[in-house]
């Protein structure tokens, strides 16, 4: 199956990342990494490239990062169904724990709520050291970024996540949303690409998109996800 190829030959290819953000100054530094792995509806058709993806994400990061892994589950009854964001393993650098809890989730019902979700995973990190220049916080993201039920704006999320000194960065499977341009002229596929590329760049992050034919060796990704860091905007006072 052509997605184990984020996981299986990529084991070297992947030091990339570590050689210039994480392994330089693991000593150094105190790092967490938050992974929301999107199991909502609308990635069913990309469930199998975010599963592989996530384990792979595990495998490498978690010699210098602790790691949570965020997923969806239902709440509520019809009409008013749910996805909500959960975490059973909390900031652990147990690589075989993580994979078992990646292992666990599953596609779920619910009208999905990133913002939200991306507000309240940035809440959940554990407060910096004293050193609070030595901290650093990530949230990455698997998913389409499609949001139907957010009740927090997108500029109010920017804020409190600069605020927050977590960096965003995502790798977006948009490519099943619909291209179908709307009254405003912009497709689903183009306003979700357009939120998810403001959020990752003004909070220190960074965009990648997975196209139809892609099927990157995880290590090239890693690379073009992570060597393009730009500097987050400064908090509001």
């Amino acid at each position: 199956i052509s997605t184990f190829r984020y996981v299986l030959p990529s084991i070297i290819a992947a030091s990339v990342f570590f050689c210039f953000t994480v392994a330089a100054s693991a000593q150094e530094k105190d790092r967490h990494c938050a992974i929301l792995l999107d199991n909502t509806g609308s990635m069913r058709l990309v469930w199998g490239e975010a599963v592989a993806l996530s384990h792979a994400l595990v495998e490498h990061l978690s010699d210098g990062c602790k790691i949570s892994i965020f997923d969806y589950e239902t709440i509520g009854s019809r009409p008013k169904v749910i996805a909500s964001i959960k975490s059973n393993l909390e900031w652990s650098n147990d690589s075989v724990k993580l994979r078992e809890r990646i292992a666990t989730s599953y596609i779920v019902a619910g009208q999905t709520t990133i913002r939200d979700s991306m507000l309240e995973i940035s809440e959940s990190f554990p407060e910096p050291r004293s050193d609070a220049e030595n901290t650093e916080r990530f949230l990455i993201m698997i998913s389409d970024g499609e949001d139907r039920k957010s009740e927090i704006k997108e500029d109010t999320l920017i804020e409190k996540l600069v605020a927050s000194n977590v960096k965003v960065y995502a790798i977006g499977l948009t490519r099943d949303l619909s291209t179908e341009e709307s009254l405003f002229g912009r497709s689903i596929k183009k306003k979700v690409e357009e939120s998810l590329k403001k959020i990752t760049e003004k909070t220190g992050g960074n965009l990648v998109i997975l196209k139809k034919d892609d099927d990157p060796i995880l290590g090239e990704l890693m690379k073009e996800l992570f060597s393009r860091q730009k500097k987050p905007d400064e908090p509001k006072k």
